[in-house]
């Protein structure tokens, strides 16, 4: 799977966390963005592809480049769509103008279109690192409530309830594991400041971390203790998390 970017490496094209992959010919890498949307099978690049819309869409834009021109068809489409099936393994995949970028990103999800024209519009303002502290933010709450509905489900399985005080301790912890301090010190410093809101880019993608890495751990039926430990090993140490 392709690393999220950090903020040293944001001057690239950054679509929910990931950078999308641009060759020498000015084409998008398909396969960044489908990794960008969450990589299901039903949003293969090549589903999409055969779609008979998507035919069209490839014939009319090549006309419109041919057109006045006296570049052959075959120029003209390698500057549509190339795909590229040799050399590096992570640089192989579907290579695809902006318009058809976009028109794939519309054909997985209209929000994920919408993010799409929008981290296009943040690398030509120059603005790419708060494009990605913004999708970065929006992808914490995203994966925030299946953290605590597998919590929920989990104990409702073993006969327990669950309380407030059962959330606000995953909460704790995370908290503490992504700023290295345990609840007394966090509140001696920062008061009842949200921790959230403190993370700095990197901070923000090992919370992202850690919330789907808890979630699978507790659907596995670790205890509190054994999660802690197990995610406590994931965060990279002597790194700052908060700005």
């Amino acid at each position: 799977m392709k690393k999220r970017i950090t903020a040293a490496a944001s001057q690239e094209l950054v679509i929910n966390g990931i950078a999308l992959t641009c060759n020498e010919t000015g084409l998008y890498r398909l396969n960044d963005l489908h990794e960008a949307t969450g990589g299901l099978k039903k949003h293969q690049v090549g589903n999409w592809l055969r779609s008979q819309r998507t035919q069209q869409l490839i014939v009319q834009i090549g006309e419109e480049r041919i057109d006045g021109t006296e570049a052959t068809a075959s120029l003209v489409m390698d500057s549509i769509l190339y795909v590229q099936r040799g050399g590096n393994q992570k640089a192989q995949g579907t290579y695809a103008c902006r318009e058809l970028a976009y028109d794939y990103a519309s054909w997985i999800d209209p929000a994920f279109f919408v993010a799409t024209i929008r981290a296009f519009g943040a690398l030509a303002d120059g603005k790419t690192a708060e494009a990605l502290e913004i999708g970065l933010r929006k992808d914490l709450a995203k994966e925030y409530k299946p953290m605590m509905d597998a919590l929920k489900k989990v104990r409702a399985a073993e006969g327990k309830t669950t309380e407030a005080r059962h959330y606000t301790n995953e909460n704790n912890m995370l908290r503490e594991i992504v700023t290295g301090f345990p609840p007394s010190a966090y509140k001696e410093i920062w008061g009842n400041t949200p921790f959230r809101d403190l993370l700095d880019i990197e901070g923000c993608e090992m919370l992202l971390w850690l919330q789907k890495e808890n979630t699978k751990l507790i659907l596995r039926g670790l205890s509190y203790a054994e999660r802690k430990e197990i995610l406590a090993a994931g965060r990279p140490a002597q790194q700052t998390m908060v700005a």
